[in-house]
């Protein structure tokens, strides 16, 4: 009998925030998160838990990465980081909750939970220090450390999507990706948009991706971690 190979743990976040507070911001991120979903779900190899809107509160999830403490995984998340607050982790990705208050999205006694995964992050500014509680915990943190610019107007940025998805997908779809390759992947995509930006004379979509280029984060932690093995 074929020895069953059991499914690699992944956690996709994605909050949501009041139009009105961020002009839209991460309801435009919604389909990046959506698209990576599809494609996980697809996936045999995956066990998939989903946090979309509503559901992104901090209990889920803690509860969500309590379940998978002990394991390998992968964590996905979506959504604002800021430079607020007092403690170092509670200042990096936040939740907007049926309260309306602003809460970090994992406590600062409880980011022990993200030591040992893969941690790729859509948000401003969490590379500075939520990322570094990966440094020498054997899991990879990609993200980004500065302002992530998303929208044009109402819409989301032309080549968003591939660029901030692209380190996942290289992840996802490629059985001995490493982090350090998915980084790549990300800052190569930003640059081809930046290139074809320019040659459309499209100069204000070129800013956007210089500056998200810019702004991420060499991988820290582990750049040889890999989702499969």
């Amino acid at each position: 009998m074929k020895k069953r190979v059991p499914r690699i743990p992944v956690v996709v976040i994605h909050a949501e925030w009041p139009p009105q507070e961020d002009g839209g911001a991460t309801r435009a991120v919604r389909e990046c998160a959506l698209s990576v979903l599809r494609q996980m779900r697809r996936d045999p190899r995956l066990s998939v838990i989903s946090l979309i809107g509503a559901r992104a509160t901090r209990a889920n999830v803690e509860h969500a990465l309590t379940k998978i403490e002990s394991k390998k995984g992968l964590v996905v998340f979506y959504g604002h980081g800021c430079m607020c607050g007092e403690s170092l982790i509670e200042s990096q990705i936040v939740l907007r909750e049926e309260s309306d208050t602003t809460r970090a999205a994992i406590s600062e006694v409880r980011a022990h939970l993200l030591w040992n995964k893969i941690v790729y992050v859509v948000a401003c500014y969490s590379a500075k220090s939520l990322g570094l509680c990966l440094v020498n915990k054997s899991g990879c943190y990609l993200g980004y450390r500065g302002r992530v610019m998303v929208t044009l107007g109402d819409t989301l940025a032309p080549g968003f999507e591939k660029c901030v998805n692209a380190g996942l997908r290289i992840l996802l779809e490629q059985e001995n990706a490493t982090c350090g390759e998915a980084w790549k992947a990300i800052r190569d995509t930003h640059t081809q948009y930046v290139l074809e930006s320019i040659d459309h004379d499209d100069v204000l979509n070129a800013w956007v991706h210089i500056n998200n280029r810019n702004a991420l984060s060499e991988p820290l932690g582990n750049s040889n971690a890999r989702l499969y093995n």
